[in-house]
């Protein structure tokens, strides 16, 4: 994946302008985003044990986004990867897990809140979340797979820290030139309002793997209504192109738990990425 962004700039970005003044216009902007990074989670499953299973991973996503001042929509799909494991004493088990997530939101700005540096929005995110997980240490409950389905409620602030003219600045003998540049940082935080989720019941001894060849995967499972809480929040900083497209730094942030009582699944993610952006319009 870094090899794919990195071949990717060559088309992604052009010359900057040499004007002493910041020349981009404001405008209803439509991207496609390209994202990858890293990921730190950890979640535990008490259908089979209250221990905590933490590790690393990768991350990938792929989006469309319009923003401007007025709207912002976004639709985005995210894939997590890792090898997670715990350790007590000298025993250890590990886990491998798989996460997807397909999410669309829809915002809009307040604009008696809003000016030439602030800008705030709120609205609303639905969000479809599926993880695979496998622990061969579990023997017949080694397959753990869940469901979260989220709506959120969501509000967004984000600060313009743009460099409207060309900068020198002097350090010892050398002269420093900082061009002019747009830029922006951003804070979103949506709240869970409704959330749904599908899970196995306790424990999942799945037994149509024994006492039948035509076995079932989702045997026993149960979706469960208005089941549990969940919050996620991200951090973005975003640097504007002179030719429209842009480049992005995002940590996120989603801690969940399904809420069932004795067979309740926890877990929080923790995830950095770097994301083209590359505009359409």
């Amino acid at each position: 994946m870094p090899i794919l962004i990195f071949l990717s700039l060559s088309a992604f970005s052009q010359k900057a302008s040499s004007d002493d003044t910041l020349k981009i216009k404001k405008v209803k902007t439509k991207y496609l985003t390209l994202g990858a990074g890293f990921h730190a989670s950890k979640f535990r499953d008490f259908a089979t044990s209250p221990l905590f299973y933490e590790g690393l991973g990768t991350a990938f996503s792929l989006g469309a986004l319009r923003s401007d001042d007025s709207v912002e929509s976004e639709f985005v799909f995210q894939n997590l990867n890792g090898i997670h494991g715990v350790y007590v004493g000298n025993e250890s088990a590990v886990s491998t897990f798989n996460q997807s997530i397909l999410s669309y939101s829809y915002m809009l700005s307040f604009r008696k809140l809003s000016n030439e540096k602030w800008n705030f929005k709120a609205g609303a995110m639905l969000n479809a979340l599926l993880n695979v997980r496998q622990n061969e240490s579990l023997f017949n409950n080694s397959f753990g797979l869940e469901s979260v389905n989220t709506l959120f409620v969501s509000a967004k602030a984000k600060r313009d820290i743009s460099r409207s003219k060309m900068v020198v600045k002097k350090l010892l003998f050398l002269k420093i030139k900082l061009k002019p540049k747009k830029r922006d940082v951003s804070f979103r935080f949506n709240v869970g309002v409704v959330n749904n989720n599908l899970r196995n019941g306790y424990a999942y001894l799945n037994q149509s793997w024994i006492i039948s060849d035509d076995s079932q995967v989702l045997n026993g499972y149960k979706y469960a209504f208005f089941s549990g809480a969940r919050l996620t929040s991200e951090w973005n900083y975003t640097r504007h192109l002179t030719n429209g497209n842009a480049i992005r730094f995002a940590f996120n942030t989603d801690v969940y738990t399904t809420g069932n009582q004795l067979d309740k699944f926890e877990a929080a993610h923790y995830t950095l990425k770097f994301i083209l952006l590359f505009r359409t319009k």
